[in-house]
Formats: C-alpha cells, structure tokens, sequence
C-alpha cells in the first residue's frame, strides 16, 4: 500500500486488490449494467450505472470485491464505514466527465480495465493519480476530482472501467 500526500490530502493506493477471475466478471456485469439498465440523468457523465451495485448483485464475485475494499479500507482508515452506494463509470470515445466531488466521508475507485495508467483519477485539476488495472485508490470524498478524460483516438482503444463506492463513518 502507497500512502501519498497532496494539497494537505492523503490519499492510498494499493495494486493488485483483485485476482483476474472476479475482475472479469466485475467487467462483465457492469458491461450488463450499462447496457440493459443505462443511468440516464442530465446531471450524471454518459455510461456511469446506478449506484445500487452491491444492493443489487450478491454474487461471489461482488462479496470478495467487497471484502477486498473492507479490508484495504481498514488498513487506511481506524474507523468503521459502511457503504452508502457503488457504481460504475465507463470512458467511451467523445464522453467527457466534469471535476466534482462526492456527499459521502470516503471514495474508493477500484480501476477495472485500463490500458493506460495516465488516465486514473485528476486531483483538483493539480494532480493525476495513475489508474493501473487491478489498483485501488481511497480519497476523501469531498475532494474535488475526475476521471482523466482521454482524447478521442485513445479512447478508442481503451474502455476504461472503474468501480466506485462511496462511504460514510459508522
């Protein structure tokens, strides 16, 4: 685990939080998700789902991704969280997303499918923290923050997937 400190913020990351196996079929249901039950709301970034993840999926795979985020969160943070919602984003060709922040006392970004690190996650328009595949990365929510939006030729050849979930002290 990498303990880094920007703007009097710290941030953790951690690679390899996930084996292959529960990877793709994270992939595959949020590929699913996007598809059959798309997230459509002025105010939301194109291809993001609902935030209803884990409420909605109790399958092995998503009780070891939620096991994995419990335990990374507890090396981090010596406080108990719960859950307050997780979905996904997905990065297409011509979708930008805006810098925000998050309602919520923690994020968690879990980088699913990424080609090219450089496209993780910009820190107030300052900092970009890189978005290995199979990395995580834990922030105060209230940070304002956004997924590195790519330029169109590299988008194409990189479907960035990231899993989000958000909590609030116990």
């Amino acid at each position: 685990m990498k303990k880094l400190n920007f703007n009097n913020h710290i941030f953790y990351t951690k690679s390899d939080i996930i084996d292959e196996d529960v990877r793709i079929r994270l992939i595959n249901d949020i590929e699913y998700e996007a598809k059959e039950r798309p997230y459509i709301r002025d105010d939301i970034p194109p291809l993001q789902t609902y935030s209803d993840l884990l409420e909605k999926y109790k399958t092995p795979h998503w009780e070891i991704y939620k096991k994995h985020i419990f335990d990374f969160t507890s090396q981090c943070i010596d406080k108990k969280l719960k859950i307050v919602q997780t979905w996904a984003n997905i990065s297409i060709p011509n979708r930008m997303y805006d810098m925000h922040h998050h309602f919520t006392d923690l994020t968690t970004v879990l980088y699913l499918q990424n080609k090219y690190a450089s496209y993780g996650t910009i820190i107030e328009d300052q900092f970009i923290i890189p978005g290995f595949e199979k990395s995580i990365l834990l922030f105060e929510g209230k940070i304002e923050h956004s997924i590195v939006n790519m330029p169109y030729e590299t988008a194409i050849n990189n479907r960035r997937i990231s899993l989000v979930c958000d909590f609030n002290y116990a």
